[in-house]
């Protein structure tokens, strides 16, 4: 009789997770059919702690799932119109954004990492800066829509709204970030006056306020951190919070400005309750061209400004009170700087400097790119990947700290590689992220997060 119960628990139990192998997709709006979740995606999210975390990346404009180091990839999407894969601090929901047809607009949606619980949350818009963003502390969101500020639970739960949408062209919420802590979302904001639209004769729209404010994820109040005192002219774009979540990081440039936008600006922080900006450093506007070491009290940049990545790019470590060490020589160019889990060292791509904008000579500089570790203090340097026919960037460690990820362009193919952290084991682990980015990117800028996310158990 024992053996009997426990034959037809186990039939049960297997008849249930066939019953729950699909499910139908969601949405507030009309999309074209998708996939439901196979039950290999029941089975590739059994595992709650994967030895070495959870990738999502896109293939194909899909979207992919996969434990490291030996999981097998499985497919959640099956429209070819979805980017910008983000784990929840769990590494139970992933969010990402799905094409529709005006250009530029996107759907945002969540799912379990098994593919079920599928839903769409709202429109958003691509832009400067984060538009979507997950607590640190828990699987809620925060996005901006029609120019609002949103947070919702993964629950089902109703968009919490924090700011209003602005009817107004051009005004409103334009980019977000968490507090540490989870309490509060600062964002960065713009008010206008005069017609969005003007016509002959009308006053054309003009800032009349401009700068970072924060508000409580509950929705019980809104402060203002930092009002740009020239918003005609200049902007403040939000780069972020210190660790201690004291502080806010912001570039400080144009109003508006192309240039600006590709050239750098000054690195400015200010006290969260308000105060003088000090500036930090000059640098490109690029969110993961910063890294906070894991005791919050040193931040590793990029440091340099002018478009071209190919040259003028060294890292420098810097303090939020004063004082700017460069850590790498002028001979090279070193981008994308990553701290390792123990803070002894950082992870970096780096190639000879090469003094072009394009054509050749940068695609051969961009071909040299190789994945660096040296100390916090500059010392140490030495070279990790060495094979001629990849160009390697954007280096990401494990949360142990024993292995690295890393994009791969072999060619125009991109590819995602996992190595242990002295350069050894190096193992393909994605064949193919698609549609491929290509080697030029902007200026040799390449923004892999538009490609896929790592969930290592620990914030990046």
């Amino acid at each position: 009789m024992k053996l009997f119960s426990v034959l037809t628990l186990l039939l049960a139990a297997l008849l249930t997770a066939a019953g729950c192998a699909s499910f139908q997709l969601e949405a507030g709006f009309k999309t074209p059919a998708e996939l439901t979740a196979t039950a290999e995606a029941q089975v590739a999210g059994r595992n709650p702690k994967p030895q070495l975390g959870r990738l999502a990346f896109v293939r194909g404009g899909d979207i992919w799932v996969q434990d490291l180091p030996d999981g097998k990839a499985v497919r959640l999407t099956q429209d070819g119109r979805n980017d910008t894969p983000l784990w929840s601090p769990s590494g139970e929901w992933l969010a990402f954004r799905k094409g529709v047809t005006t250009a530029g607009l996107y759907q945002l949606w969540i799912a379990r990492a098994t593919g079920t619980d599928a839903r769409s949350i709202d429109i958003v818009r691509s832009g400067m800066g984060r538009q979507i963003d997950w607590s640190p502390v828990e699987d809620r969101i925060a996005y901006i829509s029609r120019n609002g500020l949103y947070v919702v639970d993964v629950d089902g739960g109703t968009p919490r709204e924090l700011v209003a949408p602005s009817p107004r062209l051009g005004a409103g919420v334009e980019s977000l970030a968490w507090s540490p802590d989870g309490q509060w979302v600062a964002m960065e904001k713009r008010d206008l006056e005069g017609s969005s639209k003007p016509e002959q004769g009308q006053t054309p729209p003009r800032p009349t306020a401009q700068g970072l404010w924060r508000a409580k994820a509950d929705g019980s109040a809104i402060e203002s951190v930092y009002l740009n005192p020239d918003p005609v002219q200049t902007q403040s774009y939000l780069a972020g919070w210190s660790p201690d979540g004291q502080f806010l990081l912001f570039w400080q440039g144009q109003q508006m400005s192309g240039s600006f936008l590709a050239d750098g600006a000054p690195l400015m922080r200010v006290p969260i309750t308000g105060g003088i900006p000090v500036q930090l450093t000059k640098m490109l506007a690029r969110l993961d061209f910063l890294t906070w070491a894991p005791d919050g009290q040193k931040l590793a940049l990029v440091d340099g400004t002018y478009r071209s990545t190919w040259h003028r790019k060294t890292i420098a470590v810097a303090t939020l009170f004063g004082g700017l060490e460069g850590i790498s020589g002028a001979d090279r160019t070193d981008i994308f700087p990553t701290w390792s889990p123990d803070g002894r060292s950082i992870a970096y791509t780096s190639a000879p400097a090469v003094a072009t904008d394009g054509g050749n000579d940068a695609k051969q500089a961009g071909g040299q790119r190789r994945i660096w570790v040296m100390a916090p203090d500059g010392s140490g340097k030495h070279q990790l990947t060495d094979d001629a026919r990849f160009q390697d960037e954007r280096p990401r460690w494990s949360a142990d700290g024993d292995h690295l990820l890393f994009a791969r362009l072999e060619g125009e193919q991109a590819q995602l590689w996992l190595m242990r952290a002295d350069g050894s084991d190096l193992k393909q682990v994605v064949d193919e992220l698609t549609p491929s980015p290509g080697w030029f990117g902007y200026y040799g800028y390449i923004e892999w997060g538009q490609l896929y996310d790592w969930w290592t158990g620990m914030p990046l």
